[in-house]
Parts: structure tokens; C-alpha cells; sequence
């Protein structure tokens, strides 16, 4: 009786081995290099940073006004998930990571803000990783919410070696 309770025990925990999403370095196989460092970066950043650069997005949003035209955040935005929609791999293990992080701050903010912190974060971290195909200026306005806290120049090197692997 204990050996059947044993195996049971073994097969259920090899289920939930195959169940359970990778976790390591390894699950993140098909983030670009100038996104785990983003994310990195994000994750030493001061959970008040973080929400003013939600905050900043917000606003850029509300102050374009309905009237959206070719560069707008909307136009940005719409272009955003468009190619993003093509590589959803991508975009799983992305939102996941952000995800972590927000649960994290979720301990400390209002979860209002923390839906805003988590949206801010996936746009920018998005538009990190299809910054070529999204087009300078387009990717200028979802990013801009971070350039202060986590200016491009610092993430250079990892953009670098992403061209280099390309």
C-alpha cells in the first residue's frame, strides 16, 4: 500500500513538472538580449518610477485626443500589436516576466496602479523587441514613459548584441 501511495505521489509530481512553464534562463529563449536587460533594469528601478512612467503613458494617451493620426500613441500602439501578433512566443514570455514583477509591486501599490505599471511595461518591452520592424518614431512614444528611468544608451550594448545575433 505505501509503494502505490508512493508512485501516486511520483506521478503526480511528474505531471506537474510538464504542466509547469519553465521558469530559468532557459524559458526566456526567445526574448532578445536588450529585453532581459530592460527587465532587469526594470527590476532595480524604484517601484514609484515605475508608476510615473505608467502615469506618463496614461497621459500621453488622454492628451492625444481622439482624432488619431499616423504617428499617434494610438497609431503606435495599433502597429505594436499588429507585429507583435506574429511572434506570440514573444509575447508570453514577456508578459509573464512583467507579470512576476507586478505581482512583486502589487505589495505596496493600489491594483489600479498596477494594471497601469504592468501595461506601461510590457508596451516598452515590446517595443524593445520589435523596435526595427515598429519604426523610430513610433517606438520613440511607446517608450518614452522609461527613457528617463531606463535610458536607451543603457541598453545599447544588449541592442547590439541582438544585430549581432540577427
Amino acid at each position: 500500500m505505501h509503494a502505490d501511495r508512493l508512485e501516486e505521489t511520483r506521478m503526480r509530481y511528474q505531471s506537474h513538472e510538464a504542466a509547469t512553464p519553465e521558469t530559468g534562463p532557459a524559458a526566456d529563449k526567445e526574448l532578445p538580449a536588450v529585453v532581459i536587460e530592460y527587465l532587469l533594469r526594470l527590476r532595480r528601478l524604484p517601484v514609484g518610477a515605475w508608476n510615473d512612467a505608467a502615469q506618463a503613458l496614461v497621459a500621453a494617451e488622454r492628451d492625444a485626443g481622439s482624432a488619431p493620426s499616423a504617428d499617434s500613441i494610438a497609431a503606435a500602439h495599433a502597429a505594436l500589436r499588429r507585429i507583435v501578433a506574429g511572434v506570440p512566443g514573444l509575447a508570453v514570455q514577456t508578459q509573464r516576466r512583467v507579470q512576476n514583477m507586478v505581482e512583486m509591486a502589487g505589495t505596496c501599490m493600489h491594483i489600479s496602479d498596477c494594471t497601469k505599471m504592468k501595461r506601461a511595461a510590457l508596451t516598452a518591452a515590446l517595443a524593445l523587441a520589435v523596435r526595427s520592424a515598429l519604426g523610430e518614431p513610433l517606438f520613440a512614444k511607446l517608450y518614452a514613459p522609461f527613457e528617463q528611468y531606463i535610458p536607451l544608451a543603457d541598453l545599447a550594448r544588449a541592442a547590439a548584441d541582438d544585430l549581432a545575433l540577427a
